[in-house]
């Protein structure tokens, strides 16, 4: 890592279930001695961050600060234990202060909006069902666990400090730590792989615009100068000029497709455009794949490029 020049960091492993394979926890050697997401709650994970603390000479009593980029059950999900074990607090944007808290009842919220996009009863049965699943690999967090963090704060080290900026849209609360042009990136940009914002939902039951808000974020990053990037999943780092690069070509093939499916059938509601665009669809990836279209969606009607129509309780695409 280019960071190592700079700041004593070493990048951990930790096995997931989840398709994407492991997520990378960082461990920053300075004091306060702090670690940078902490994996998934599992019966051995425990053991897992028993060892790899130990090549360094540490114990959980050691870690005085655990920062989360973002609520999502793989950054945070052991949070609470490691909490528990060290004494350490919790640091998270307050935007994602409600996903932990409550990490099922969060996603439950998405159910009314999944029957609008058009999704039938037993993906809608399944997707309730991966969330009870899901729900095991992370401890719910109380008030007295978190300390907030926001924009252009400095986590303050001895001798350094590390730039947050908020940067929402793959999570409401996704925050990034930056070290001169370098920086811990969560899910925020990856080289290869396209971070897609999910469906969240407000206590209010308003469906905020991910996708739109991500853009911004991903705008924000290229004008503060972000150079390379050391994500938390795949990949160890990247350049994010070409990162961007390659994720706005996503974007537009993806676009493109899109609007030739909704021409194609001239009105068509999200789910019908997901069974199109992925024919083979696995009803346990319904929620990834309508974050997916939805986000599309609203960009292109920000854009106004298509338009959408309520019909008995449904949402209707066209092209404008």
């Amino acid at each position: 890592m280019l960071l190592k020049d700079k700041i004593h960091i070493e990048r951990i492993p930790l096995p997931t279930s989840y398709p994407i394979g492991d997520i990378y926890s960082y461990l920053i050697l300075e004091d306060p001695i702090t670690v940078v997401d902490v994996g998934v709650y599992t019966p051995e994970m425990k053991r897992i961050w028993e060892e790899n603390l130990k090549k360094h000479g540490l114990t959980f009593k050691d870690i005085k600060r655990i920062y989360i980029t973002h609520g999502h059950s793989d950054h945070y999900g052991f949070s609470r234990v490691f909490s528990d074990l060290s004494g350490a607090k919790i640091f998270l944007h307050p935007n994602d202060f409600d996903k932990v808290k409550n990490r099922r009842e969060y996603y439950l919220r998405a159910v009314p909006f999944l029957r609008m996009f058009g999704v039938p009863e037993d993906y809608v049965a399944h997707f309730v069902n991966v969330i009870a699943w899901e729900s095991l690999l992370c401890k719910d967090l109380t008030e007295d666990y978190l300390i907030p963090v926001s924009d252009e704060e400095k986590l303050e080290f001895d001798g350094f400090s590390l730039s947050i900026f908020h940067v929402p849209g793959h999570s409401p609360g996704h925050t990034i730590l930056m070290f001169e042009d370098e920086a811990l990136t969560g899910d925020f940009i990856f080289t290869s792989l396209t971070p897609d914002p999910i469906i969240d939902v407000t206590p209010s039951g308003l469906r905020m615009k991910s996708m739109v808000s991500y853009c911004k974020s991903l705008k924000k990053m290229e004008r503060l100068g972000l150079r390379v990037f050391y994500p938390a999943h795949r990949e160890f780092v990247g350049e994010y000029a070409v990162a961007l690069k390659n994720l706005m070509e996503r974007f537009k093939n993806k676009s493109r497709l899109i609007l030739d499916c909704i021409k194609a059938k001239k009105e068509v509601t999200p789910f019908e455009l997901a069974l199109s665009i992925y024919p083979e669809m696995n009803k346990s990836h319904i929620f990834i794949v309508m974050s997916e279209i939805i986000g599309r969606l609203d960009i292109l009607e920000e854009k106004g490029e298509v338009v959408c129509n309520k019909k008995n309780g449904l949402l209707f695409y066209s092209v404008s």
